[in-house]
């Protein structure tokens, strides 16, 4: 009997100490969430200051907050949504980079026949001269 009640003296006291164990972290805890609270209600704070500047700059239209609802909402999606636009856009930039070389070869195409144009104009604007010179012998 006595061996029994020394054992449950020191599970009383271990108990005890856990319990103080406990307390502790729970205190700590406590102190954490407190100071998140007080985080969330600063950011709270400057959301609504962003959010009343960004209204003076520009009027929110049901079509713009519309899009805004359609936009992704994780960063993950985000990326992947900048990700398929940078994609997008490059592929533009490649058709127009080949219209733009289709372009300037054209350009060049046509400076080289109006150069000859002008040649054969003199050329021709010369032979209608010996012609009538001809002639006129």
């Amino acid at each position: 009997k006595h061996m029994a009640s020394i054992e449950l003296e020191r599970k009383i006291r271990e108990s005890e100490v856990n319990i103080k164990q406990y307390e502790k972290v729970a205190q700590q805890l406590s102190v954490s969430v407190e100071y998140c609270k007080k985080e969330v209600e600063g950011k709270q704070v400057q959301l609504a200051a962003a959010k009343r500047n960004a209204e003076s700059i520009a009027t929110i239209t049901p079509e713009l907050k519309k899009e805004f609802v359609e936009m992704p909402t994780t960063i993950e999606e985000l990326e992947a949504a900048i990700q398929d636009n940078m994609s997008q856009a490059n592929s533009i930039l490649f058709v127009n980079e080949n219209i733009l070389q289709e372009y300037e070869h054209r350009q060049k195409q046509i400076e080289t026949i109006s150069t000859k144009l002008e040649a054969d104009k003199r050329d021709l604007s010369k032979c209608l001269k010996d012609i009538d010179s001809l002639k006129e012998k």
